[in-house]
C-alpha cells in the first residue's frame, strides 16, 4: 500500500499542481485500509503490471498513452476492490 501510495503522490508531484497532489494524498489516506484489505485479496500484481505500463509511457514521453493506461490501471483498482467487496477472487 505504502508503494501504491508513493507511485501514485510521485506522479502527482510530476505535475507541479499543489492541489492535485494534496486530493491524491488525502484520497489515499481515506483508502488505506480498503486498500490493504484488497490488495490482500486480489495480490499485487495488477497494481505493479499497472504502474509499470504506466510509468514506460511517462519515460517515453507519450501523454496520451499514459494517460489512457492510468484510465485502465484505476478501472482495474475498482474492479479489485469490487471483488474483495463481494467477497470474491480473481
Amino acid at each position: 500500500v505504502d508503494a501504491d501510495r508513493e507511485f501514485h503522490v510521485g506522479l502527482a508531484r510530476a505535475t507541479h499542481n499543489p492541489l492535485f497532489i494534496s486530493i491524491l494524498e488525502s484520497f489515499h489516506l481515506g483508502l488505506q485500509s480498503s486498500m490493504k484489505a484488497t490488495l490482500g485479496n486480489v495480490g499485487i500484481q495488477h497494481a505493479v503490471r499497472g504502474h509499470r505500463s504506466i510509468l514506460d509511457a511517462v519515460r517515453n514521453h507519450q501523454p496520451d498513452l499514459a494517460a489512457d493506461r492510468m484510465q485502465r490501471h484505476l478501472k482495474q483498482a475498482i474492479r479489485d476492490f469490487q471483488s474483495h467487496a463481494r467477497g470474491t477472487r480473481k
